[in-house]
């Protein structure tokens, strides 16, 4: 199995309103299903997808997991079945090898009316630069919010994903990488993707695809206790007395727990552990810039990109 994330754009505000179809992942994913048939117009799919789940966070994203390892050109082909119900500052990102990047220094060339280079102009000047050639880019390059506020910059950033399948990435921060005709600094940033929790083991660094535990492991994620299931868990596993075969203590995260954080009110399976919710909030940082002086903001309207991704093999 793998998972593909319909992840927010940044720099894009956030969503109001309601999820579609009332927020229900099940309804969602049958539209998707039937959408995705339409669009293949065979008796079989080249996609399977399997479930679909809401995202816990300061963004809904909703993550999709699929049959077997679809390739990024299969899943583009079929983009717009699963984004279709989505407002256009959404995009399909896998979960594995997402990589941002964004590039500093950039010289901001203002057209004569005053707007920045547009996002089909920066995958251009992109495109000049032959280490970056081949690659599979996710969204279009979009400038960083400070640079669409304040039209007095005279320089930027603005910041792109990759799908790096073949492990480029150094190739790509070492080259150097040129912009309107100056030499730029590119950096990795720090993105968010959906976390990963393992069902098996309940950790928070891994999928359960990528679990080293054997598949006949056990660990209740209630207690932590080994060779039971949470569904399996009663008193007998529990430290404490009870009058009954059932356990009826409060709810407790063994995963805070070990953080040494607040542990009452939830389990470590929950999508309400603190855990979790803090590593959306960390993970959608970006990495400081090099220091600029700053200029008062003045408003300026921000417009999405709606085009489909590109990949610079186009050029």
């Amino acid at each position: 199995m793998s998972e593909w994330t319909i992840h927010h754009l940044p720099n894009m505000g956030v969503l109001t309103g309601t999820h579609p179809y009332g927020g229900d992942p099940v309804k969602l994913v049958w539209a998707m299903q039937m959408a995705l048939c339409q669009m293949s117009e065979e008796a079989v799919t080249p996609l399977t997808l399997l479930a679909g789940r809401w995202s816990v966070g300061l963004v809904p994203n909703f993550v999709l997991t699929f049959t077997g390892k679809p390739t990024y050109a299969l899943l583009n082909n079929y983009r717009a079945a699963f984004l279709k119900f989505f407002p256009p500052i959404y995009q399909l990102v896998p979960n594995h090898r997402y990589m941002k990047l964004v590039i500093y220094r950039v010289p901001c060339n203002h057209h004569a009316d005053g707007t920045l280079p547009t996002s089909a102009e920066l995958y251009h000047e992109l495109g000049q630069n032959a280490h970056l050639k081949g690659w599979n880019m996710l969204d279009h390059p979009n400038w960083v919010k400070s640079a669409l506020l304040n039209p007095s910059k005279t320089k930027s950033s603005f910041s792109f994903a990759l799908h790096d399948m073949e492990g480029k990435l150094n190739q790509a921060l070492c080259t150097p990488c040129y912009i309107f005709g100056k030499a730029c600094k590119i950096k990795r940033t720090q993105s968010y993707i959906q976390h990963c929790q393992c069902e098996r083991c309940f950790m928070l660094t891994h999928n359960t695809v990528e679990c080293r535990c054997p598949t006949d492991y056990k660990q209740c994620g209630i207690c932590s206790k080994l060779r039971h299931l949470q569904l399996e868990h009663k008193a007998t596993h529990c430290p404490w007395l009870h009058p009954t075969i059932k356990c009826d203590c409060a709810p407790n995260c063994f995963n805070c727990r070990y953080q040494g954080l607040p542990t009452k009110g939830h389990y470590a399976f929950g999508d309400n552990c603190p855990l979790k919710k803090n590593m959306h909030h960390h993970g959608s940082a970006l990495v400081p810039p090099p220091p600029q002086p700053q200029a008062q903001p003045t408003l300026a309207p921000l417009a999405a990109v709606t085009k489909p991704a590109p990949t610079f093999t186009s050029i």
